[in-house]
């Protein structure tokens, strides 16, 4: 009787840090993990288009590909997220290796006490590091192309509700003042409707991190990830605004993912 009373005792104290994010529910097995989403990330009017790729390798593992163009350079960048606050913890950016790995340059760290992202990216001669402090859960950072935000969207309690995140962004064009906090984006639903052949949930986002340029944002209504967002702020600096629209979904997992990671170089010179 007094070990059930000291486990149910444990249990009340260790409850607090196992539960999820308010207003979500924890990721979890159940999660659709290898699904794999095909995204084109470009200019609101189609311009300067970029593939975008993101797989969910594991319930806390998310994966990014970017190309704009076979056998040319391709962005490999990978996070890692805590299932409870359903944020990431650290960030790994890189290129694509010919044999389909990643080569590492640049690291996210994330202190969960003080909330302080710090970054570092290495250069040929040079070594560039910045901070900024998330005051806003869950964040996001911009330029994951919202990859975070499509994994944790599907665990809203109560889509109609609306909600909001803190929202990151890197930008290199800086070597001192690289890494910048846009502040929070609020997430206002607006109606159910078809959208792209989809069944969606439309959402309008502002707040601090858009102010005035936010915009539209779709969610798929049976599944939740990102259909569709049109926003007046870019997150890269050579693009004037951005738009994220889903091409296609598959299930194909590891053997599909590795696949299409060694095909960027295949027959390249």
């Amino acid at each position: 009787m007094k070990s059930l009373l000291l486990v149910a005792t444990l249990a009340a104290f260790a409850f607090p840090a196992c539960a999820a994010l308010p207003g979500y529910t924890p990721l979890s097995a159940a999660d659709p993990v290898g699904r794999i989403y095909d995204y084109t990330r470009s200019n609101r009017d189609g311009s300067l288009p970029e593939q975008i790729v993101v797989y969910r390798k594991s319930v806390t593992e998310v994966a990014v590909f970017k190309s704009v163009e076979a056998c040319t350079t391709a962005a490999y960048v990978t996070a890692q997220l805590n299932p409870q606050t359903l944020e990431a913890t650290t960030l790994y950016a890189g290129k694509l290796n010919r044999d389909g790995s990643q080569n590492v340059f640049g690291r996210l760290d994330v202190d969960p006490a003080t909330r302080l992202i710090s970054a570092r990216i290495d250069l040929p001669g040079m070594l560039l590091s910045d901070t900024t402090t998330a005051t806003d859960s869950p964040w996001h950072l911009y330029d994951f192309d919202l990859a975070s935000l499509t994994v944790v969207t599907p665990h809203l309690t109560d889509p109609q509700a609306g909600f909001s995140f803190g929202l990151a962004l890197v930008v290199t064009d800086s070597m001192t003042d690289f890494l910048t906090y846009l502040g929070r984006a609020d997430v206002r639903f607006v109606a159910d409707e078809t959208h792209n052949g989809h069944q969606t949930r439309r959402y309008m986002v502002g707040g601090p991190a858009f102010g005035e340029n936010g915009g539209p944002l779709w969610l798929d209504a049976e599944d939740g990830h990102i259909v569709d967002a049109e926003f007046g702020i870019p997150n890269h600096a050579e693009y004037s605004d951005f738009k994220l629209k889903l091409n296609r979904i598959s299930d194909g997992g590891e053997a599909e993912w590795n696949s299409l990671l060694r095909a960027h170089y295949t027959g390249c010179p």
